[in-house]
């Protein structure tokens, strides 16, 4: 079942462009006397590759685990990259114009020199895993897959695609609109009529947006009363943060999202009105007894919703940001580990991936490249055996439909990535 959203068109236009296809099920790899055993699903079946003594001779390997693609599948990727940057550049790199969204210009956000650094640390570098066994399953290191070093020297393939899924995700969701941080952009429509201005943006949506809350309840907390609850971030009702961005088209656009703790004197935050227009053309907020409006979650006010999307993937929520913490930032180095950003503590100010004024712009990167590794590339269904890696493989050997098999989801109670349909 495909995605109706914009999602679909996106990530089939990110194949298009990174594999050159004139169709999305007709890789330039293959043709009429190609082996269709040039790649053996590495994640579940033997795969042919170079041995360990590199003697030249295939042998048959079974690999469950890790992840890490060898150096020259890596470097593979990354000049394949380098050598279509200007195409890349002219079409991925955009974002809108305006709110008609029918016009692009260069991103100013999102960069390729900066997502080209943040992958080939993430692919050649990775992350170190947790202390505990169960910490380290599926390897030493979560890396970015770019392919397996296989036989024919072609494996590096299948991490071409890889690129092409997050660059679509990300394209969807980000550097469209040219944000760093998320963007207040769910109405409430408590006036009648049909027309999209009848609506009012809750500052309460800091909490959570189309259902889903980012503080309390999965899917970008879904870590939340299980074993993984560790990784989470601590509500502090006091933490005060204002987002680093606002939406960059003129007019009824709400301010940036905020997080503040509630006072006596203010129990609730209010409402931007793009109908009360201003001398600049725009809304005004209104917070007046009588005239409050809560966002879908129920929420009227922003105490303890510091956790709103932020990076090239918006990675949002408690246990997500928990995770980056835990993995990349300051809880990794003060429990012995490598840490990225090690002095950063992702759970006292996640708004570092945005305000960091010396890192953002790769940070912004590495961020959404972890938490595409943490949560897509790993993902796995066991009741149906639907696996990522094992459908991203068969794809590269038209022998799957990924596009197909696979939607974006925005949805209440599903995550904002991959999720299978099948």
């Amino acid at each position: 079942k495909k995605s109706t959203m914009r999602g679909s068109f996106y990530i089939t236009l990110a194949f298009q462009l990174l594999l050159f296809l004139p169709s999305s099920n007709h890789l330039p790899w293959h043709h009429s006397n190609s082996n269709s055993n040039t790649f053996k699903n590495q994640n579940t079946v033997s795969a042919q590759i170079i041995d360990d003594n590199n003697s030249g001779q295939c042998t048959t390997l079974q690999d469950t685990t890790n992840y890490m693609s060898t150096p020259s599948v890596v470097s593979k990727v990354l000049n394949y990259l380098d050598a279509h940057r200007t195409l890349l550049e002219n079409t991925i790199f955009r974002s809108y114009t305006d709110h008609h969204q029918n016009v692009t210009k260069p991103s100013t956000q999102y960069k390729y020199a900066d997502f080209r650094s943040a992958l080939e640390w993430m692919a050649g570098t990775g992350v170190e895993r947790g202390e505990t066994a169960r910490d380290r399953e599926g390897g030493e290191r979560l890396a970015f897959y770019m392919g397996p070093d296989n036989c024919n020297g072609d494996g590096w393939h299948v991490g071409l695609a890889n690129v092409a899924a997050f660059l679509g995700q990300s394209m969807t969701m980000v550097i469209l609109n040219d944000t760093c941080d998320e963007l207040n952009w769910e109405m409430v429509f408590p006036r009648t009529g049909s027309d999209g201005f009848n609506g009012f943006y809750p500052l309460s949506n800091a909490c959570g947006q189309h259902g889903v809350s980012y503080t309390s309840s999965p899917p970008h907390n879904e870590c939340i009363g299980t074993i993984e609850e560790k990784y989470a971030c601590d509500v502090d009702p006091y933490m005060t943060m204002t987002s680093q961005s606002r939406s960059p088209f003129e007019g009824d656009a709400p301010p940036p999202l905020q997080c503040f703790p509630r006072t006596p004197e203010q129990t609730t935050t209010g409402h931007y009105d793009p109908m009360l227009l201003n001398e600049n053309k725009g809304g005004m907020m209104v917070n007046e007894e009588g005239n409050v409006w809560p966002s879908y979650l129920g929420r009227t006010d922003v105490e303890g919703c510091c956790w709103w999307g932020r990076g090239a993937l918006h990675t949002k929520g408690v246990c997500n940001l928990g995770k980056l913490n835990y993995y990349l930032g300051k809880r990794a180095a003060d429990e012995g580990r490598e840490s990225k950003y090690g002095d950063i503590d992702f759970c006292a100010n996640p708004e570092a991936t945005c305000s960091d004024d010396e890192r953002t712009m790769e940070m912004r990167w590495i961020v959404a490249l972890f938490e595409w590794v943490e949560r897509v590339q790993t993902y796995e269904n066991e009741e149906n055996g639907w696996n990522y890696i094992e459908e991203l493989t068969k794809f590269t050997m038209d022998e799957g439909d990924l596009i197909g098999s696979i939607k974006f989801s925005f949805g209440k109670g599903e995550p904002t990535h991959f999720v299978d349909e099948v």
